[in-house]
């Protein structure tokens, strides 16, 4: 039944996302060094963003206060989950496990599912917030809200937080002894998982569900990235340099997992095609769904938590 609803399932995200999407101007004054950004975005992923302090609320939700610093506080602080193994040990690899843009059902129900999936596998899991996300978005007026926004250079600058807020997550995770770390990432998190695997050589392993291959094509082809097309004939990017196919992945091809949808409305499969390609073909897998609909599968998480099992067996021993 999944297969009918897939394409319709699509279409009613693409258009709710296109009516609800913030449309105000962001209220700040243009920062010097996200101009240098805009013209060498990749250059800005890099550096080290530290070892941050997680300050747990209860023994699974945590904060951190984030490596970029930006002019609004509430998205300066990072929130997420940590999911340990019952049977917890040094050699237990960790998933960090990114959700897609708006993607509060992800954040609340989907990851968390997935997580305890990869905990009866005997992997740690953790479920970041991404930036202008859940209690991260601003609320005061002439505030950039929403990830996706009229000013290219405060989402240049959020993707650079993402990066950055991965990379140093896996600095913590990897002080407390949490064996190997990879991650998983769906749709925009897929995308950001994507730019974190090219730039950070201590990540083992990667699955992208669904990413966001070509930043280009989803700002030029999606209905709610107009107010980004509006503000790129103001102030152009050179945003080829950000596609996932313009960068190699640090982990060998047989640690990296490609998963498609054949009905996404999303990404045209055959992007995921030439991702693969790109990336010295690693594993790719199609599901029978839609973007949305894939992210939803229970086979797909089942079948991602035997893969990352098999693939991490002989860091285990």
């Amino acid at each position: 039944m999944h297969r009918f609803l897939a394409k319709p399932l699509d279409w009613l995200v693409i258009r709710a996302a296109t009516a609800f999407l913030p449309r105000n101007r962001i209220d700040t004054e243009r920062d010097p060094e996200l101009e240098k950004f805009m013209e060498d975005p990749l250059r800005f992923l890099l550096g080290d963003p530290g070892s941050p302090e997680l300050n747990f609320s209860t023994p699974r939700n945590f904060t951190f206060r984030s490596p970029v610093r930006t002019p609004w506080p509430e998205n300066n602080t990072v929130s997420g989950k940590l999911y340990r193994c019952v049977n917890e040990s040094e050699r237990n690899p960790t998933v960090i496990l990114l959700h897609g843009w708006n993607d509060n059902l992800g954040y609340t129900l989907r990851l968390p599912l997935y997580a305890r999936l990869l905990n009866r596998s005997g992997l740690n899991a953790v479920i970041p917030r991404l930036p202008y996300h859940g209690p991260r978005r601003p609320q005061t007026r002439g505030a950039m809200r929403d990830f996706i926004s009229s000013d290219p250079a405060r989402m240049l600058e959020a993707t650079r937080q993402a990066v950055l807020e991965i990379r140093a997550l896996t600095t913590w995770l990897l002080d407390h002894k949490a064996g190997p770390v990879g991650l998983s990432g769906t749709s925009l998190g897929g995308w950001l998982g994507g730019l974190a695997l090219c730039s950070d050589l201590r990540l083992r392993f990667g699955v992208l569900i669904t990413p966001i291959v070509s930043i280009e094509q989803a700002i030029r082809d999606l209905p709610f990235c107009e107010p980004v097309r509006r503000a790129l004939q103001e102030h152009p990017v050179r945003l080829n340099r950000m596609n996932l196919d313009a960068h190699h992945p640090k982990p060998p091809p047989e640690r990296l997992l490609l998963i498609g949808a054949r009905h996404d409305l999303f990404l045209p499969p055959e992007k995921l095609e030439s991702l693969a390609a790109a990336w010295g073909n690693p594993h790719l897998w199609h599901f029978d769904h839609g973007h949305i609909s894939v992210a939803f599968s229970v086979r797909l998480a089942r079948k991602m938590a035997e893969w990352i099992h098999r693939t991490l067996a002989g860091d285990r021993e």
